[in-house]
Formats: C-alpha cells, structure tokens, sequence
C-alpha cells in the first residue's frame, strides 16, 4: 500500500515539475535567461563592446576580433575561422525581439555573395547568442522601424550583388525581416538600383546576332508612420540598346524606353504581409491579399507578358493567379 502510494505522489511531482518547466520555457526570455547557465556558447561581454566603441586603435581592433570569432561559433561557421581578417562586419542595437530590451545586432559579410546576422540578448553584463538570419547577400546597413502592436522593430536589410567582375549584373535592394513565431520571416523586398547588360539573342532567339540591351532600375523607397505603417515606391526603369560585336561600353548605349509608377505597400496585421491591396477570389469570395502585380514587375518591361498577382491567404498560402480572377476592394 505504501508503495502505491509513493509511485502515485511521484507521478503527482513529476506532473507539477513539466508543467511549470513548460510554462518556464514557453517565455522566449527565460529560454535565453536558462541558455546562459547551462549552454555552452559563446558570450559577449558588455564590456567588450565599450573596448570596441571607445578604446584606442589596438584595443578596438581585438575586440573586434573577438566578436566576429565569437559570432562564428555561435552560428556554427567553424570554416570562416580562419578567414576573420578579410571580414566586415556591423554593430547595431535595437529592440527587435518580444521584449523591452535592446539586442544586439552583429552582421559578418563573409564573402562577395554571402552574409548573416546573428542576433544577442541582452542578459546581465552579457549578450547572449538567441537566433540567426541566414542567406543574405552582402550587407550595406540596416535601419529598424516600429511593427504597430507588436512591440518592437522590424529589420530593414540594405543588401547588394554585384556581378560586373566576368558579368554584367548589378543590384542593390531592400529586405525586410520580423521575428515572428519564434523565427524570422524575410517579408518584403523591392530593388533600390539595378543594371543588367545582355545581349537580346539570350532572350529572343530571332534577334540580331550583334544587339545589346541595358536595363536600369533606379527607384526611390520611403517609410511613413501616419496614418498606418506603409511604404510608397517610385519605380524607373529605363531601356538602351546598341549594335556591337564585341561588349559595348556604357557610353554606347541609346535610350529606346521609360516606364516611371507608383506603388504603395500597407501593414496589415491580418496578413503579415505589406500588402498593395485587399481582394475576393470570384470563384470563391475567399478572402485574399495582393503582395505584387506582375504588370509591374521588371521582366515585364525586358519584353515578357505577364499579367497575375502574387497573392496571399488568410491562411499563410502564397499563389500567383490570373488578375481577372480577383476582385479587388475599395481600399
């Protein structure tokens, strides 16, 4: 009998233990507060950073060091040891994460195409490692502004590719990211400038032999707060062609085409999404968000005939459709 007994107070016990644990861990701040006890990661001092930003040349460039190797281990990126000289890398604090305080943002451009943001909380005298953006192409800067009713920022990514060594490509744009469900979303991106130089032929086969084509996009992106979050575009593109054999220099291009618009993209909390308008499916009065319109996109001005929307449900799912199947709402 007491044998029963205590198995049953020990199931009793063990049943409080996981759901306290589990009310415990379910709070994002107590997992970071639990990891900078128990885990075995790679810390960086407040102190560090105060070498970094205020101490005299010698003392700067070893803290620097020491968080671009710190940085490294904690995203698993043993193989760039060895490579810390040749990268840059960028300071930044925000409060970017559920919570009040501000993080701290540690961006590494390892190569021409590649980069990633490692993300600290701030716990104590110490940073600790919480999460990563991976995938970026090379960082120029990044700016943060406020997510209505959420709390805290979204990161914008100022990024660029640049092709022009043994290519013919260039272009630098904008990237969004939010931390959302316990992980970050890359949820918009638009093109600053571009330049691509190709020779026709690749695109239409039937085309001279000798005809190049020069494409610049070079647009102008604000952020405004008043009334609601929103970002307004002006979008120009222009189109040159010249005859050569050979690569044509930049100066022998001639104008032939222009296309100058306007879109604005809203924050809508519903979609999680900067949306350029609301809709129903005709087929269905399903509710629907429009994320672009393929009219407006670039390949459309190369020569390409394109006419749907990128859309989104309620549901999360993104689809691109024929725009006659959407009935657009009065904003």
């Amino acid at each position: 009998m007491q044998k029963h007994l205590y198995i049953f107070l020990l199931m009793i016990g063990l049943l409080f233990m996981t759901f306290f644990l589990d009310l415990f861990f379910q709070q994002h701040k107590n997992i970071i507060t639990f990891q900078s006890y128990v885990v075995s990661q790679q810390k960086i001092p407040k102190e560090l950073l105060k070498e970094y930003h205020h101490g005299e040349e010698n003392i700067r460039q070893k803290a620097a060091k020491d968080i671009i190797k710190a940085t490294l281990k904690n995203l698993d990126y043993p193989q760039w040891l060895d490579y810390i000289d040749y990268i840059s890398f960028m300071l930044y604090e925000s409060n970017i994460l559920p919570g009040d305080d501000l993080e701290l943002i540690v961006v590494l451009n390892l190569s021409k195409d590649q980069s990633v943001i490692g993300i600290y909380r701030s716990v104590a005298s110490e940073y600790i490692f919480s999460s990563k953006i991976e995938n970026a192409l090379p960082i120029e800067k990044l700016d943060f502004i406020a997510a209505p009713d959420l709390g805290y920022n979204f990161i914008i990514s100022h990024q660029i590719i640049d092709e022009r060594l043994g290519g013919f490509f260039i272009e630098r744009f904008v990237k969004i990211y939010l931390y959302s469900g316990e992980t970050w979303k890359e949820l918009w991106k638009m093109i600053k400038y571009s330049e691509e130089i190709y020779k026709l032929q690749w695109q239409d086969p039937k085309a001279p032999e000798n005809q190049w084509i020069k494409i610049t996009e070079n647009n102008l992106i604000q952020f405004h707060q008043d009334p609601r979050l929103h970002i307004s575009v002006e979008i120009n593109r222009k189109k040159f062609t010249t005859y050569k054999e050979t690569i044509p220099y930049p100066n022998e291009f001639k104008l032939t085409d222009t296309t100058r618009f306007k879109e604005d993209f809203y924050w809508n909390p519903q979609y999680g999404q900067f949306i350029l308008k609301e809709g129903l499916r005709k087929s269905s009065g399903e509710p629907v968000a429009i994320l672009e319109d393929t009219q407006h996109a670039i390949e459309t001005f190369m020569g390409f005939s394109l006419n749907n929307y990128k859309i989104i449900s309620t549901e999360g799912k993104i689809e691109y459709i024929p725009k006659d199947r959407i009935l657009l709402q009065a904003p």
